[in-house]
This record gives structure tokens, sequence and C-alpha cells, in this order.
């Protein structure tokens, strides 16, 4: 997946399809935080989003949310 500087999903590929259980209709355009992020989560995606557009790249462990409802961690 791709994102805006501001957290659109700008480009979303099979591997998140698979992952996450939206399709690629559903997920363009959208807010990750509306999309995957649990909302206790919210605050720690930001710092990553920040991590990203400063340094270019951001690599991180956390927890996400499936269309199902679902918990992962990734």
């Amino acid at each position: 997946m791709a994102l805006s500087p501001e957290g659109t999903v700008v480009y979303w590929n099979k591997g998140a399809e698979n992952t996450f259980g939206y399709c690629k209709d559903e997920a363009l355009g959208r807010e990750l935080t509306d999309l995957i992020i649990p909302s206790d989560r919210a605050e720690e995606e930001k710092k990553f989003l920040a991590e990203a557009l400063e340094f270019g790249h951001s690599t991180f462990e956390s927890r996400r949310c499936k269309k199902n409802g679902s918990l992962i961690d990734v």
C-alpha cells in the first residue's frame, strides 16, 4: 500500500487485499485510520506517518484490523 502525506490510501495491491480483506476499490481514497487502524492505535499511526514523512520510510510492527473485524499483527 501507499499513502498520501495526509494518510489517504493512494495505492492498494493484492497483498493488502489478501491481508486486510478490502478490495482496491474499497480502499483507494480512504483514510488508513478509518480502514485498518484500531482506535486504540490512532496516535501510534500518527507517529509512524510523521516518521515516514521526515525520513522517507517507516518500519514498525503493530496490530491492525481486517475488514471482518479481526485483529492481526503486522
